[in-house]
């Protein structure tokens, strides 16, 4: 377990939906129920299908590879108790995920089986360095909900924000320090932050017209207003559920997989008599995109496979550094300034000479003696 469990939380019932691999390095989706009443098996259909629904879209599609998926029927102590219905709802989502996943790497999606549409998504924050989100008022019948789910989980995961315009009253404009990465009040082209994405001939600002749906632009209207703030695209997911995500917010969202998740999914070496092998084992995107570059002492000596042989007769005596190093080619990512995309792993190697010290040309018993030190 990774937490302890508190007061609030009597048992809580696990059912693997989507498991490609450990815990501690995938991004853990929890779904928990909210007036379901007794009916888990609706609910964990509902989990299912909106686990499946979620890996229709890209980016999710492709790194499907990178996510488990879960139910989690939680069982509280007080029958009465929900995590909706409580100013306590960011701590019982807290304790629920806490026990049974590592905290950075897990997002909580809380269901709530109601007749009325709506939903609510949530930045990272309260819920153990992860995502907290909660689809408020979700009619779990109707086919718009896995779209509304979709774009929550760009919020709650991607810390995507609204590109609807307004006015709409509460939402943020342009006075309000805006720090969403696909919303902007910046006009001036070279400091947008999807610049790379801006073609040259593109108009900045650039007309909400549909000449312009296939391009990445500088699109008025977004946070819930209707001036001063801008958005990547003419339509996107983010604006309309009816969209996929955009090729800004599909950016965003790998760059976000990559800061939860390592493309190097374990390393070992077997070391053998005259040989040593590497061996990496890798989460691959599907289709696969990751270039392999294997480097001694800096210099690339193979590249595209999982593992390198290191024969002892091809290094010089002394210390050498093997290293490894992972990249994701994909074409969804133009901007990566943090190098989430590259892992690298390295190995420091001692060649040293074998001990012929009466220089007969081999190494044996012959070359070995007892010296006491009276």
């Amino acid at each position: 377990a990774y937490g302890q469990e508190r007061i609030a939380i009597a048992s809580t019932e696990l059912t693997p939906i989507a498991m490609t691999g450990s815990a501690d390095n995938r991004i853990n989706v929890v779904f928990m129920q909210e007036a379901y009443g007794i009916n888990k098996s609706q609910f964990l259909s509902d989990a299912k299908m909106l686990t499946e629904n979620l890996f229709d879209y890209l980016p999710f599609k492709n790194y499907r590879s990178y996510f488990n998926s879960v139910s989690a029927w939680v069982n509280f102590k007080d029958a009465k108790l929900a995590f909706v219905d409580t100013l306590q709802k960011d701590d019982l989502v807290n304790q629920v995920v806490g026990m049974h996943f590592p905290k950075p790497k897990s997002v909580a999606v809380v269901l709530i089986n109601s007749s009325r549409l709506g939903s609510g998504g949530g930045p990272e924050g309260s819920l153990i360095g992860g995502v907290n989100m909660f689809g408020d008022y979700v009619l779990r019948t109707d086919e718009e909900w896995k779209k509304v789910f979709l774009h929550e989980f760009g919020h709650g995961f991607g810390w995507l924000g609204e590109e609807y315009d307004g006015p709409w009253t509460g939402r943020y404009g342009p006075d309000d320090g805006i720090t969403f990465p696909n919303v902007t009040a910046e006009t001036r082209r070279d400091k947008i932050r999807w610049k790379r994405w801006i073609e040259s001939d593109t108009p900045i600002p650039t007309p909400n017209d549909p000449a312009y749906k296939d391009v990445i632009g500088l699109f008025l209207g977004a946070g819930g207003q209707s001036s001063g703030c801008y958005r990547p695209s003419y339509q996107c997911m983010m604006r309309n559920t009816a969209y996929p995500f955009c090729a800004v917010c599909r950016e965003i969202l790998v760059r976000k997989i990559y800061q939860i998740v390592t493309s190097i999914d374990s390393a070992w070496v077997n070391v053998g008599e005259t040989v040593t092998t590497f061996n990496v084992n890798l989460l691959k995107p599907e289709p696969n995109t990751l270039a392999v570059s294997w480097q001694i002492d800096g210099k690339e000596v193979a590249s595209g496979v999982n593992s390198l042989q290191v024969f002892e007769s091809s290094l010089s005596y002394g210390k050498h550094t093997v290293k490894v190093v992972v990249r994701d080619t994909t074409s969804f990512v133009r901007d990566d300034p943090q190098k989430l995309l590259v892992k690298t792993m390295e190995w420091p190697v001692v060649n040293s000479p074998k001990p012929d010290f009466n220089r007969d040309g081999a190494v044996n018993m012959a070359d070995f003696f007892l010296f006491a030190d009276a």
